[in-house]
C-alpha cells in the first residue's frame, strides 16, 4: 500500500485528510478511488491503515482509519550523520539511502574542503529540496519518521549539535591507512542498549582537514576507521548506517 506523511493535526483517531500534492498524487497519479486502501503517518511514529472515504472540491482526500499498523521499522537506537557538502547531486544520493538505512538526522555542513559552497539563501532551497527527499525515501522503505535534513555553515556549529549525543566519532582514512580498525566496535560495545545514540561526522571528497580533526577530537571525538578500504564519502554514511543496523537489529 501507497504511504502518506500528513500533519499530525490532520490525523484524527478514526479520520484523516490528504492535502496538497500528496492529494495530488494519489489523484492523479495513483488514481485511487473510494474503498482504496493506503497508510496514513503523522511522523510522530504512529502509523495507521485506512480506506478512502470521499474526495472533496478543494482537492483534499478523506480516509477512514480501520486499523493502526503494528510494524515499527524504525532504528533502534538514534543515528546522525554529518555530511560534508560534496559535488554533483551526490548529497542526493547520501540523504536517500541513509533514509532508507534508519538514519535519525542528517546535518549537512560546509567543510574546509568542501568544494561547493553554499550562502544561505541557497542553503534554505537546497534543504528545503533535501527535505523532500528524504519524505519520499522513508515512505518508500516503510519508515515511520522522517528524518531531518539540517545545515550547519561550519563545524563549530556541527559540534554543538552533537554535544546531545552519546557516541561521537569522525570518519578518518588515516585510521584506514594505519590499519587500526576497532574504534567503531569499540563504540558499539559500549552503547549497548536502545537509549543509545551516535553522530559519524563524515568529510568531503578531499577528506576531514587535520585542524577539523583536531578540533573533534580535542572535543571528545573519536577518529574511527570503516576498515581496510577507502570509501568514497557518498558511500560512507551508507557503511555506518549498515553496521549499525547489523549489530542492533539483525545481531538481536
Amino acid at each position: 500500500m501507497q504511504r502518506y506523511f500528513i500533519p499530525s493535526i490532520q490525523m484524527e483517531t478514526s479520520k484523516a485528510v490528504i492535502q496538497g500534492d500528496d492529494a495530488k498524487h494519489i489523484t492523479k497519479v495513483m488514481r485511487m478511488e473510494i474503498g482504496s486502501r493506503l497508510v496514513v503517518l503523522n511522523n510522530e511514529g504512529r502509523a495507521a491503515v485506512g480506506v478512502i472515504s470521499s474526495f472533496n472540491d478543494g482537492g483534499e482526500v478523506w480516509v477512514d482509519l480501520e486499523q493502526e499498523e503494528q510494524k515499527n521499522s524504525e532504528l533502534p537506537v538514534k543515528a546522525a550523520i554529518a555530511q560534508a557538502l560534496v559535488k554533483g547531486d551526490k548529497l542526493d544520493y547520501i540523504v536517500q539511502k541513509s533514509t532508507e538505512l534508519g538514519v535519525s538526522v542528517i546535518y549537512i555542513y560546509q567543510a574546509e574542503r568542501s568544494v561547493v559552497k553554499w550562502d544561505q539563501a541557497k542553503a534554505a532551497k537546497k534543504i528545503e529540496r533535501l527535505q523532500k527527499i528524504a519524505k519520499e525515501a522513508a515512505e518508500q522503505s516503510e519508515r515511520r519518521i522522517i528524518p531531518q535534513v539540517m545545515y550547519c555553515e561550519n563545524t563549530s556549529k556541527l559540534m554543538k549539535q552533537a554535544a546531545s549525543y552519546e557516541e561521537c566519532m569522525v570518519i578518518d582514512e588515516e585510521e584506514a591507512r594505519s590499519g587500526s580498525h576497532s574504534a567503531l566496535s569499540e563504540s558499539l560495545s559500549r552503547s549497548s542498549n536502545s537509549d543509545s545514540s551516535f553522530f559519524a561526522c563524515i568529510g568531503p571528497e578531499g577528506g576531514i582537514s587535520e585542524k577539523e580533526k583536531l578540533s573533534m577530537t580535542s572535543s571528545g571525538f573519536y577518529s574511527v576507521s570503516l576498515g581496510p578500504r577507502i570509501l568514497r564519502s557518498e558511500t560512507a554514511s551508507s557503511y555506518f548506517l549498515a553496521v549499525l543496523s547489523y549489530h542492533f537489529e539483525l545481531m538481536r
